[in-house]
């Protein structure tokens, strides 16, 4: 890792479909990395189980603990 504490931005893309029962856990598992400056973005393919607002409720919920959540 950097010695000066610049650390370039890591985008970290999710593609889901159908993920209800897992897309939080992938999502709290990156935001439990060391890693300091991130980004995710997550894609979701016309979902029918509510994943997509799952992953929106995260949004709020975590992107108030990290500035660069793009979820």
């Amino acid at each position: 890792m950097p010695e000066n504490g610049n650390f370039p931005l890591v985008s970290v893309v999710i593609i889901g479909k159908n993920e209800k029962d897992t897309i939080e856990r992938c999502i709290l598992s990156i935001f439990n990395q060391s890693y300091p400056n991130f980004e995710i973005i997550y894609v979701d393919d016309k979902s029918t189980d509510n994943t997509l607002e799952k992953a929106n409720q995260l949004k709020n919920v975590l992107g108030s603990k990290k500035n660069a959540a793009d979820i």
